[in-house]
């Protein structure tokens, strides 16, 4: 019934508030210092009665690791609750009315799982040792 107000009720709940404060540190860090040199190779070759030298050049990354003073940053998280109070007028009143019960009918449809299996020969190899009997003659004397 909503032509009825009901009365006012105030409740105290506890919002969250958070906080992220930074806090910078300096920190040693391996820093790599990283330069691209070219290196080569030389070898005599010999060709006829001559020799000459035949040489090969290719690219190498060569690093060094230097330790350096860096500024690192690492969040700090809190949190705390706040109370606050909410207050509202009660939404409709209530009145009364008949009780009505009656009996449902309810139609519940589940899968019934229906199993299948194949059954398919899987072939498994391994060595196996046998024992051969082997015939060695032997000489034999009769008197």
């Amino acid at each position: 019934n909503c032509s009825k107000e009901g009365p006012t009720i105030c409740q105290t709940v506890y919002e969250s508030e958070c906080w992220t404060k930074q806090n910078v540190h300096e920190v040693e860090d391996d820093v790599t210092n990283c330069q691209t040199v070219l290196e080569h190779k030389c070898k005599e070759v010999t060709v006829g009665y001559t020799t000459k030298d035949e040489c090969d050049e290719w690219p190498v990354e060569k690093c060094t690791v230097e330790k350096k003073l860096v500024k690192k940053v690492t969040p700090e998280t809190g949190c705390h609750k706040e109370p606050v109070e909410l207050c509202a007028p009660k939404g409709c009143g209530f009145t009364n009315g008949p009780v009505s019960c009656h009996n449902r009918v309810k139609t519940i449809v589940v899968d019934k799982p229906v199993e299948e299996c194949n059954i398919e020969p899987v072939r498994s190899c391994k060595h196996v040792t046998k024992l051969v009997p082997k015939l060695v003659p032997v000489q034999e004397c009769v008197d």
